[in-house]
């Protein structure tokens, strides 16, 4: 593995549903496998949701982790803990729950300010983070994730 100061850096930031996150996480491991150092931001929920998958990781010797960042339920309207489209009991709620992802930047540029990632990987759903990329002169790519027909 390269020095630290030399190691590229990815943050991975999915959207907070199972079949965004666990497909990031799995993009996530193998670049660690080769050597990078990857970053998967996260609400607590979901951190706790699939911390036992990443502590296996960590214990193979990847150099993976979760950053946290606080998702605004509450604050949106949303039940305490509602941190996933799983948890949203009614399609009314959805329009609350894109109203807290956009809360996530200004936690998310707290994390790049501390981190300075080399790149970032993010969900489509996070059209913001294309100038949050550009502002601090980080190179992004955007997940948009299809579905195929079977």
């Amino acid at each position: 593995m390269a020095p630290e100061d030399s190691q590229l850096h990815i943050f991975f930031f999915p959207l907070m549903v199972h079949g965004r996150i666990i497909p990031c996480i799995d993009i996530a491991r193998q670049f660690a496998a080769l050597g990078t150092k990857s970053t998967i931001i996260t609400t607590p929920l979901n951190a706790l949701r699939f911390g036992d998958s990443i502590d296996g990781d960590k214990q193979a010797s990847l150099d993976i982790e979760f950053q946290v960042i606080p998702f605004l339920a509450v604050e949106t309207g949303l039940p305490e803990g509602c941190e996933s489209t799983s948890s949203l009991a009614s399609p009314a709620m959805l329009m609350s729950f894109f109203k807290a992802l956009g809360m996530l930047q200004q936690p998310f540029e707290q994390l790049l300010q501390e981190h300075h990632p080399d790149c970032i990987v993010s969900d489509a759903f996070f059209p913001w983070t294309t100038n949050v990329a550009e502002k601090y002169g980080i190179q992004m790519l955007c997940l948009i994730c299809m579905e195929r027909a079977t």
